[in-house]
């Protein structure tokens, strides 16, 4: 089982319970980033353990699986491990890997290697919920043998001299998606289990927000509630493909009942469930979609949805005069004081998100081409599609100091406090941990925010922060200032609804620069 960085190995009695061990580790955060680790391994093996029919693999399969052992010998720390040469050893060189070479050569065609390495396969194999037949392991093994001999000739051909580009990396076809199709014969993968394969696929987590996570698992952990209630069964135990449409729909009902809005159960909990088992479809986990088609009907009367709304000019002239009058109290700290101050001119001028602009940072206000301009990025924190843009500022936020106020804050975020107990700079963030001790302080200034606009703003059906995305988006497409939509979506990261649509933009920061500055300023003087 993968522990940290080692693995550890753990036997098994017929009759054990429960699988008991150290994480090898006393720092909290770490001990729940490596129980998660070895739990969603566990899971694994078991669904490949209860697998009744082995998978075949194909070839180009695994010549694709064999590309890590590639990519392993072809490591200098990995080669330097496995041909027991020290790190500061001065014999690592041409002589010794043609040795090498020559004796791996020897043990593959003796079949001694494929025999070494195949407990490890197997392991691997179970770690990606998988069990493959035979004449599948059979080729397997050949290939991660012929993979392991190339990255030995990689050693040798670095030791020569040659540090030109791998000509045998490019061979190996990405690692296809075989946890899922290893998975797709275990009929009783449960509703936790699924919704953690599709939180936990690279695709997804490359491109589903933390925010839709969350949502998401809060969907699937009521619904496998109600289900294990109306079955008398403990939860979590509830198979994803005995879900039927009517439970769905008597779910949905009994959220109606508690009082939850027809547009939060449409919207939330039944688009949850319709994607991720529509997910589960498309990769042979379940043969239909028990969600699909369930929606109920809203009775508007003439009203438009809660947060699909942007101000009335009105409304927005009173938020901007109630933060241009702002001044802290002696219990608001300087960055809230100054969030409050600006992050509501700078959504104004831009339909941002609130969270992108409460995440700002000193060195994210810079000279573009000449102009000031911000950059929205992931590197500052959190951003929900994971890209980074430049939107020019607007004439009248540098009238009214912004730059000024920027040049004068300390270096950092300018309007939030990372948590200092997590906070690392440079790392990685991801759905499931906040190394960089964002979150928090961005949802509590979130909710300043909202609070401070609900101040001069009471209307239900306008959202207090993305309202000004809202209008923002409707302003630019008035005929008076006729913005082009490429444009208009490009301030807001909004995906071009046809690729055609952004030809003809040379320079994108230059359209949007043109755009912005015909923008009417707002006049709250």
């Amino acid at each position: 089982m993968p522990v940290g960085d080692d693995l550890v190995e753990h036997r098994v009695g017929r009759n054990a319970e429960h699988i008991v061990l150290s994480l090898r580790t006393a720092d909290k955060s770490e001990i729940f980033t490596r129980n998660a680790s070895v739990l969603a391994y566990l899971e694994n093996v078991f669904a490949a353990l209860r697998c009744t029919k082995p998978r075949s693999l194909s070839h180009r399969e695994c010549v694709g699986l064999s590309g890590g052992w590639y990519r392993g010998w072809a490591s200098e720390e990995t080669a330097r491990h496995y041909a027991k040469v020290e790190p500061e050893s001065p014999e690592f060189n041409e002589q010794l890997w043609k040795s090498v070479l020559a004796k791996e050569q020897k043990r593959i065609d003796s079949g001694e290697t494929q025999r070494e390495i195949a407990p490890r396969v197997d392991a691997f194999l179970l770690g990606k919920g998988l069990r493959i037949d035979t004449n599948s392991t059979e080729m397997l093994l050949r290939e991660c043998a012929k993979a392991r001999l190339e990255g030995i000739e990689s050693q040798l051909r670095n030791a020569k001299g040659d540090y030109s580009p791998d000509p045998k990396a490019g061979r190996f076809p990405p690692s296809l998606d075989l946890t899922q199709a290893g998975a797709a014969s275990d009929k009783g993968l449960t509703l936790d289990a699924l919704f953690k394969k599709w939180r936990d696929h690279p695709e997804n987590k490359r491109t589903v927000s933390q925010a839709t996570v969350r949502a998401y698992d809060r969907a699937f952990r009521a619904l496998d509630a109600f289900v294990a209630e109306k079955r008398s069964v403990p939860p979590l135990t509830i198979p994803a493909a005995s879900i039927t449409r009517a439970e769905i729909q008597q779910f949905a009902e009994r959220r109606l009942d508690d009082g939850t809005s027809i547009t939060t159960v449409n919207d939330g909990d039944l688009a949850a469930l319709k994607s991720i088992l529509g997910w589960a479809v498309k990769r042979g986990l379940m043969t239909g979609n028990a969600a699909d088609g369930i929606r109920f009907k809203e009775d508007k009367k003439g009203k438009r949805p809660t947060g699909k709304t942007g101000f009335t000019e009105e409304e927005a002239i009173a938020i901007l005069r109630h933060a241009l009058a702002h001044r802290g109290s002696g219990r608001e700290s300087a960055k809230m004081e100054a969030a409050k101050r600006w992050v509501p001119w700078l959504q104004a001028y831009s339909g941002t998100r609130v969270g992108e602009m409460g995440q700002l940072r000193r060195q994210d206000i810079r000279l573009h081409n000449g102009r000031w301009a911000l950059e929205v990025t992931p590197d500052a924190g959190k951003q929900k599609r994971g890209n980074a843009w430049l939107i020019p500022l607007h004439p009248h936020l540098l009238e009214l100091g912004f730059v000024e106020f920027v040049k004068a804050a300390p270096a950092g975020h300018l309007f939030i406090t990372p948590n200092p107990k997590v906070y690392k700079a440079d790392a990685p963030d991801t759905r499931s941990k906040d190394p960089r001790g964002i979150l928090g302080p961005l949802s509590a200034l979130n909710n300043r925010l909202a609070e401070f606009a609900r101040e001069v703003v009471k209307r239900p059906d306008v959202a207090p922060t993305h309202g000004w995305r809202h209008r923002f988006k409707a302003k630019g497409r008035l005929p008076s200032l006729n913005i082009h939509p490429f444009v208009l979506d490009a301030f807001s990261d909004h995906a071009p609804r046809t690729e055609g649509e952004g030809y003809g933009f040379n320079d994108l920061f230059e359209a949007m620069a043109e755009a912005i500055d015909r923008v009417p300023r707002y006049k709250v003087e």
